[in-house]
């Protein structure tokens, strides 16, 4: 009879709860931050306060995960019976972005399927080469050159063409300032881009006649 009540009574009060607060190291709240009941598949999220509450779950062991952005992943083992408490700190770590693929194409496609080769020069590699010439910046891509008339002044040569046949671009404005000259090249500081993309070989659908041999697009800072 005493077990009848006591069964009762459990099911009545609604089962087992679990909550807690999501911190950073500073005691700070985490709003945002998911966790979750792996075995039981069950997912919460923090409030601005960095509180969760989970309500009706079985009495157990359980393995919970807490994940939030900028922050490491974190699990823990818990014991659920009656109304249980966990608090956890996360610590910060560095965001990791996927690289960036140029195509020679208008939309996002991978770079084994582009129908053109494309490659880039970082930011850091910019730096290292330390060359206000683009055209000396991009001498060291395979299938580029560079046509020059000094060690600070020279054209692009993708492919054996140049001029007016390789199209430059500063954040995708067209630089029509150099193309027939011999005394000038492409009016942009390679030091102070923060990344160059280049196309190798003829975009001429996508980007007008003047891309025949190539492209070069420089992404300012």
């Amino acid at each position: 009879m005493l077990d009848a009540i006591v069964l009762v009574a459990t099911l009545l009060a609604g089962g087992d709860t679990l909550s807690g607060r999501v911190a950073d190291p500073d005691g700070n709240p985490v709003a945002g931050a998911t966790v979750t009941v792996v075995e039981l598949h069950r997912v919460a999220v923090t409030q601005a306060d960095g509180g969760y509450r989970f309500a009706d779950i079985p009495p157990g062991r359980y393995t919970i995960t807490v994940r939030g952005l900028g922050f490491a992943p974190l699990a823990r083992d818990v014991t659920i019976r009656g109304a249980t408490t966990l608090s956890v700190v996360l610590n910060r770590t560095s965001l990791w972005v996927e690289p960036v693929t140029v195509t020679a194409t208008r939309a996002p496609l991978a770079a084994g399927l582009s129908p053109l080769p494309t490659q880039a020069l970082s930011e850091d590699r910019l730096r290292r080469e330390q060359s206000v010439s683009l055209a000396h910046a991009l001498g060291s891509l395979p299938g580029i050159n560079a046509l020059t008339t000094g060690q600070q002044i020279g054209k692009p040569v993708i492919r054996g063409l140049t001029g007016p046949r390789v199209l430059v671009l500063e954040d995708g404005s067209r630089l029509e300032d150099y193309s027939w000259s011999d005394e000038d090249g492409p009016s942009v500081d390679a030091r102070l881009a923060q990344r160059v993309e280049v196309i190798r070989g003829p975009a001429s659908v996508l980007y007008g006649s003047d891309a025949l041999g190539g492209v070069v697009n420089v992404i300012p800072e």
